[in-house]
């Protein structure tokens, strides 16, 4: 034991002097939550994770790029906490300090012996999990299942903002068997086109040869047409609900906006009668209500909502109420290469913050009204 002991304290001293691993590294650090980003007070400093952090099958990624998702932001109020700190619970890992952020890319720097099909030096993507410290830093520690090649046409920038929307389209539209691969072409509405999921989804399903039609804001048209979305209605428009039922009814509804409740019966009109149309939301209110109520109570309350809102879509003849889930899978993440090296899906970013400027990134973020995703360089990487 002593000598494996002394071994792995040799590897790595060796990796760190052929790495230059520093001691600390650049990172959006939270020691607490706040109501807005502007009352946060982050630390931009935190302790750089080395080889000897890692297990067998994790890998040491010198991260270049990270994109904010609308849920980092909604984490820096406590959003999903109790649900969170469950699992962190179960896995014996603490709560704060946080670094948030989910996606990355970036190089392989130090890979554990059952890290397998990468080495040290390849350029790779993913989504880590939720637990543990997330991506907005310089340094991050990833398991094999968050791992993949990245797309070479891609740069690191492009990478990081497509690999959660990734995920969670795939999950929710194809792996739900609501958006086929081949064949029997779907009318499929996504309002919100001009968001992170927007601009993906939009891309993703008419590349399988669906009929995609989107809703935005006058002054995103051009960005979707440029996209080659054709069919895209401004909601703003006098004519918006009439524009709607004239390119309906839909096979199928992408939920993307929050305040579902608000907008759920009114898109729901819009679907084609009969049990095959779906409506899938990806505004689940399972974390907020476990928020409330509590990990129990919240679930029975969530269920009962999902329960409630399912009968009544059936009771209205329109079929199926759906939530969208997704989570880290690089399966996923494979199955789209090609899309992404033949140019058929496109990353679409807004705007690119430097780490250093994160909480900025964050406040823009918080604000809305995105086109696209907001990316985290950082500054210690090449791209």
């Amino acid at each position: 034991m002593a000598n494996l002991q002394i071994s792995k304290r040799i590897l790595t001293k060796r990796l760190i002097r052929r790495y230059h691993l520093p001691s600390t590294m650049k990172a959006f650090v939270l020691n607490g939550y706040a109501n807005t980003v502007s009352e946060l007070t982050p630390e931009s400093e935190f302790p750089c994770p080395q080889v000897s952090d890692m297990k067998p099958n994790q890998a040491l990624v010198k991260i270049h790029a990270s994109s904010i998702n609308p849920i980092d932001v909604d984490m820096t109020r406590g959003f999903a906490s109790k649900s969170v700190n469950f699992l962190r619970l179960v896995g014996r890992t603490s709560e704060f300090p946080l670094i948030l952020g989910r996606d990355y890319s970036g190089v392989i720097v130090a890979k554990g012996n059952k890290f397998k099909h990468f080495r040290e030096g390849d350029s790779v993507y993913g989504v880590r999990w939720i637990l543990g410290h997330g991506t907005h830093a310089e340094y991050a520690i990833v398991d094999n299942s968050e791992c993949c090649e990245k797309p070479k046409n891609l740069d690191y920038a492009e990478a990081a903002s497509i690999a959660a929307v990734a995920g969670t389209v795939w999950y929710t539209l194809i792996k739900t068997g609501a958006v086929p691969i081949l064949n029997n072409p779907k009318q499929i509405l996504i309002p919100g086109g001009a968001g992170g999921i927007g601009t993906f989804a939009t891309q993703l399903c008419q590349a399988f040869g669906h009929d995609v039609v989107t809703t935005c804001a006058p002054d995103a048209v051009p960005m979707l047409h440029d996209l080659g979305i054709k069919n895209v209605i401004n909601y703003q428009s006098e004519t918006y609900e009439e524009d709607l039922r004239n390119a309906g009814p839909f096979d199928v509804i992408l939920g993307t906006l929050r305040e579902e409740e608000k907008h759920l019966k009114f898109f729901q009109q819009f679907l084609k009668p009969g049990m095959k149309s779906r409506f899938i939301s990806l505004q689940s209110s399972i974390l907020a209500d476990t928020d409330e109520k509590g990990l129990i109570f919240g679930t029975a309350l969530a269920s009962y909502k999902l329960v409630r809102d399912t009968i009544g879509q059936l009771q209205d003849g329109k079929g199926l109420y759906l939530w969208g889930f997704s989570g880290p899978d690089c399966n996923v993440l494979n199955n789209m290469k090609d899309l992404f090296e033949q140019g058929n899906v496109r990353p679409v970013i807004d705007r690119t913050f430097d780490i250093t400027d994160a909480v900025d990134a964050y406040k823009y973020v918080e604000a809305g009204h995105a086109r696209g995703k907001t990316v985290i360089t950082m500054t210690s990487s090449e791209s």
